[in-house]
């Protein structure tokens, strides 16, 4: 008997030794899990256009509270939680001083050297009524009639000029999308979907500059969630979704990386 896991990461063939499981080989397979050190970055947004109260500057004030009372696995650490000022200029420089700090640890030596970095975004989308994990991120900024925060206003311009990338260039997040909205949506049910459009304004901006700044880190993951307004989906429930992703998070990229 074997087991087949099919994800955006990779397939993979459990053997039958590793399916049938004894109680000490469990324990084993659990304490090998519990020493990927996993390191998340959670960002949210602050006001922009009609949008004066962000419900993720809510989330990274109040995920913190939630958090410490949400019994994470030892080995999940949440390192940072900021908002984000909604402007191309300031967000990415905000990003840059992000990774930099947990480079800076790393050097140090405050954390493991193999750690896993997982950066999760959020963002609203005002007019939609369920969470949005998305799954591509468009090298195209697009904010005419809407220009962010500092009036900046570009109109179908390249985010990144690097590697030939044209305006069609398009990055796919380095988690498997389909299998956390099929977890999530244990849960959450009719809540949440796997979404393709992150609009192409600042919440795309981040998105598609935090791919590529972890182009080439095999140890860094990134996903884009976008929530709708507390009217639809109130505060609390937002929180324990947040949470409950990082958990799912966790479990999959732990098991990806015992395994490799």
């Amino acid at each position: 008997r074997t087991l087949t896991v099919v994800s955006n990461m990779s397939v993979e063939t459990i053997p039958n030794d590793k399916v049938d499981m004894k109680e000490n080989d469990t324990f084993t397979a659990k304490q090998s899990l519990l020493q990927t050190k996993i390191i998340f970055h959670l960002t949210g947004f602050g006001k922009f256009g009609d949008i004066v109260d962000n419900p993720t500057t809510h989330l990274m004030q109040k995920l913190p509270a939630c958090i410490a009372a949400a019994n994470l696995p030892s080995n999940v650490h949440i390192a940072s939680l900021n908002v984000l000022h909604v402007s191309a200029k300031n967000s990415l420089s905000k990003l840059k001083e992000i990774r930099a700090s947990t480079k800076n640890k790393n050097a140090a030596g405050d954390t493991a050297t193999k750690a896993l970095v997982v950066f999760v975004h959020f963002g609203v989308a005002a007019m939609r009524s369920k969470f949005c994990l998305e799954r591509v991120a468009y090298n195209c900024a697009n904010f005419k009639g809407c220009p962010d925060e500092l009036g900046d206003e570009p109109e179908n311009e390249v985010i990144v000029n690097d590697y030939g990338h044209n305006i069609q260039h398009e990055y796919h997040s380095t988690l498997p999308v389909d299998m956390l909205t099929t977890i999530m949506s244990a849960k959450y049910a009719d809540k949440v979907r796997t979404s393709t459009d992150p609009g192409r304004y600042v919440c795309n901006w981040i998105f598609y500059n935090s791919l590529h700044l972890s182009l080439h880190q095999s140890n860094e993951y990134n996903i884009f969630v976008h929530v709708p307004q507390f009217k639809v989906i109130d505060e609390q429930t937002q929180c324990q979704f947040s949470i409950d992703l990082i958990k799912a998070i966790s479990k999959l990229l732990a098991w990806k990386h015992s395994n490799n």
